[in-house]
Parts: structure tokens; sequence; C-alpha cells
């Protein structure tokens, strides 16, 4: 006969185990109970693991996928401030930025979303301009018709 807690061998006729003392006539079900408790333990702790890292996972995976959301508006000071340098960009309309709400390519929007993202990057305004300038250019000139050409001469 062994000894459920040690393992340690014994008679029959022994009622406590020689190796650690405890009793071998004792029901056995507490040890049972216990790794049975141990092993749900187990999975439980496993799968509230599990659980965490998913959603962990799942936040820095949708995070990425998620255009940055502007903390400052588009009709903020700062925003306004950094616009007024600039006329509006998309070429179909002369606008200064800082009034100009177009949404074409490259229009007033577009630019003041860029003005915000680099604000909320922690650009100071002067670089910001000059960023701007880079990205976008100097304000493209309109096609004047050919038929006001004719008229000035």
């Amino acid at each position: 006969m062994y000894c459920p807690q040690c393992g340690h061998k014994n008679t029959r006729k022994n009622r406590f185990c020689t190796g650690c003392g405890s009793n071998l006539r004792a029901p056995q079900t507490k040890s049972k109970h216990k790794e049975i408790n141990q092993s749900s333990q187990t999975k439980i702790v496993a799968i509230v693991s599990l659980a965490i890292i998913s959603i962990l996972l799942f936040i820095v995976v949708s995070k990425d996928k998620q255009p940055a959301k502007a903390n400052a508006p588009l009709q903020s000071a700062a925003v306004l401030e950094i616009a007024k340098n600039f006329h509006c960009f998309c070429g179909n309309c002369d606008d200064r930025l800082d009034v100009c709400d177009c949404t074409h390519a490259g229009g007033a929007v577009e630019v003041k979303n860029f003005i915000i993202r680099k604000l909320n990057e922690g650009h100071r305004a002067e670089h910001i301009t000059d960023l701007v300038r880079e990205t976008y250019g100097k304000k493209p000139k309109l096609a004047i018709p050919d038929s006001i050409k004719s008229i000035k001469g």
C-alpha cells in the first residue's frame, strides 16, 4: 500500500504512513477533491489570462486601424492662427485657409486636420507652418480663363 500524500510504501497493517505520518485509513476523497480543485483553478487562471491577452491585443490592433482622432477642433484658435498664413490649397477656391471649409483634395479641411495632427504631436506653430508649406506647397495659382485674359489685353 502506498501513501496517497507522499507515495511512501507501507504495509496494509500500518494505520499511519511511516514516511510522512499521514492517516492511511482516512477517506481519500479529500485528496482527489484537492486535485480537482487545483486542476479547475489552473484552467480558470489560463482562461482568464487568455481573455485578458485577447482584449489587450484587440485594443492594440483596433487602435492602429482607427484614424487618429484630433483633440483640437478645426476652428480652434491654435489651428486658425496657423491657417491664416495660407490660402486654400485645393485649387478650386481662393479663400484664406482659416475661413475656408472646402473638402476638396488638399482643401481646407484636409490641411486643418494636418495642422491638428502636428499640434497633437507636440510641434511648435512655426514648425507646423513650415511643414504645411513642405507638404502642400505654396498656394496654387488659379488658371485664368482665356476670356478674361483677352479682356485684360
